[in-house]
C-alpha cells in the first residue's frame, strides 16, 4: 500500500507536467512501468515473509492476516468458508503482536498525555506495560517469544513520538514533514520535474509505511528519507 501511494503520487505530477507541457506523453513506457508494476507485485506476493507455527507466510497471506483484528470474537469465528484457525492468512502471530503494541502504546500515551515518556525511554518502560497488559485476549494470541521482548520501537512511527514526546513532538515531526512536502510540491508543479514528485513520492510511501512499522529507525532508510 505504501508503494502504491509513492506510485499515485509519481502519476499524478506526471500527469500535471503533461497537461502543463512540461513532460511528453509516453503511452509506451507507462504501459511498460504498469505491466512492471503488476508482475513484480503477483511475483513478490508468493515470496515467503516470516516463518510461523504452520511453517512460510507469504506476503499475500501476511497481507490477508492483517484483517484479523482480535477482539469479541473469537479466530475460529472469523474464519473464512473453507480456512481453519490455523491458516496464516487467519492468524499471523507477528499482525497480533503489532496489534499488542499499540494497545501498550496508547496506554502511554493517556498515562504521559503531555510530554511523554522522554525521548529513547520507550524500551526501558515497556516490560512495565506490558506485564500489565498480560490478561488482554492480544497478549494470549502471541508467541511464547514476543511475550518476553523487550520491543524498542511500537511499529508504529507515530504513536512512538507520540509515546515518549508527546504531541508536541509529534507535532514538530509533521510539520517538520510537511513544510518540505508542500515545498516540494509546489517546486515539483511549477517546473514539471519528475525527479522531484519521484523523491515526494518516496517520502509518501515512508510516511504510510511508518503507519505499521519504523523504517525511518532503520540507517539505510532513515538516511535516504
Amino acid at each position: 500500500m505504501a508503494g502504491l501511494g509513492g506510485c499515485l503520487v509519481v502519476g499524478s505530477g506526471y500527469i500535471f507536467a503533461v497537461r502543463s507541457q512540461k513532460a511528453p506523453w509516453r503511452p509506451v513506457a507507462l504501459l511498460f512501468l504498469g505491466l512492471l508494476f503488476v508482475g513484480l507485485t503477483a511475483l513478490l506476493s508468493q515470496r515467503p515473509a516470516i516463518h510461523g507455527p504452520q511453517g512460510p507466510i507469504s506476503i499475500s497471506e501476511r497481507a490477508l492476516s492483517a484483517t484479523n483484528i482480535i477482539g469479541s470474537g473469537t479466530i475460529e469465528d472469523s474464519a473464512p468458508q473453507g480456512t481453519t484457525a490455523q491458516d496464516p492468512t487467519i492468524e499471523d502471530s507477528t499482525i497480533n503482536h503489532r496489534y499488542f503494541l499499540w494497545q501498550v502504546t496508547w496506554q502511554m500515551v493517556r498515562d504521559h498525555p503531555i510530554l511523554g515518556l522522554g525521548y529513547g525511554n520507550y524500551q526501558i518502560r515497556f516490560p512495565h506495560y506490558r506485564n500489565a497488559h498480560k490478561n488482554s485476549a492480544r497478549f494470549a494470541h502471541m508467541t511464547p517469544s514476543q511475550r518476553l521482548e523487550q520491543t524498542p520501537y511500537a511499529h508504529n512511527e507515530y504513536l512512538h513520538l507520540l509515546a515518549e514526546t508527546g504531541p508536541l513532538g509529534l507535532l514538530a515531526f509533521l510539520v517538520l514533514v510537511g513544510s518540505g512536502l508542500w515545498a516540494g510540491v509546489r517546486t515539483a508543479y511549477n517546473a514539471g520535474n519528475l525527479l522531484i514528485w519521484g523523491a515526494i513520492g518516496f517520502i509518501i510511501a515512508m510516511l504510510i509505511h511508518s503507519l505499521v512499522s519504523y523504517p525511518l529507525r532503520l540507517p539505510f532508510n532513515g538516511m535516504s528519507f
